[in-house]
Formats: C-alpha cells, structure tokens, sequence
C-alpha cells in the first residue's frame, strides 16, 4: 500500500497540521514517514496503523484512496 503524499499533505492542511508535526505524533522521524510516503521505504502494518489512528477513518481514506480497513486486505 502506498500513501498519495499530495493527498495526505492536502489534509494535514485542511487540519491545519504540518508535516513534521504529523511525524511526531506518530511517533517516527520527518525522514521516516517522508520515505514512506515518497514510496521510498516500506509501510509496515504498525506505521500504517499508528496513521490511521492519527487521522481517523475518513483521513486515511482521503489519503491513501482505499478503504479504511488496512488490516484485513480489503480495499
């Protein structure tokens, strides 16, 4: 699974989050979650689940463009 960083920027905005502060309170470095994001490492299903919680279901939806069920497989 890969996050769409434009999509994921554009609602950290509308939250009025920055991105660096998302990273913190995910609990990872600017450098992780940017890698991750830019496709550049793997997303595990902790860091995939510690985004989710940040966001809420409908964030995750918006950013990712799949279900919100990143758990079970479905999309």
């Amino acid at each position: 699974m890969k996050l769409d960083y434009s999509r994921l920027r554009a609602w950290l905005a509308m939250h009025d989050v920055g991105f660096s502060e998302f990273a913190r309170r995910l609990g990872y470095s600017d450098t992780h979650v940017r890698q991750i994001v830019k496709g550049e490492r793997t997303l595990t299903r902790e860091v995939a689940s510690a985004i989710e919680r940040e966001l809420g279901s409908a964030g995750w939806t918006w950013a990712t463009g799949r279900s919100n069920d990143i758990l079970g497989g479905r999309s």
